[in-house]
């Protein structure tokens, strides 16, 4: 298997909102056009971008581009999260 780095970064998405998000990028890319994006369960129930590290790690080493972040409310993401999820889907429309 091939290894991997992280790189870290801060996507603002509008409404004075950052999110932290975490890119996993192989050494030995597959496909450079691709990056799949891992999304957490819902922050209310605390979901975060730590618990997606594994998978994302795995598919790093075997050459694929992968991003974590983590919604509003959770990690070091700013703002608060929604009980609708509407906020959170807006949050995901922006990363990607």
């Amino acid at each position: 298997m091939g290894s991997f780095h992280n790189e870290f970064c801060t996507v603002e998405v509008g409404g004075g909102i950052n999110l932290e998000a975490r890119l996993f990028k192989p050494t030995s890319v597959k496909n450079s056009s691709l990056v799949i994006v891992f999304v957490h369960p819902y922050t209310v129930l605390g979901g975060c971008q730590g618990l997606l590290k594994g998978m994302a790690g795995k598919l790093a080493e075997r050459g694929y581009t992968t991003l974590t972040f983590d919604m509003r409310g959770a990690g070091r993401s700013t703002g608060k999260s929604s009980w609708t999820g509407s906020s959170e889907v807006h949050d995901v429309v922006a990363i990607c």
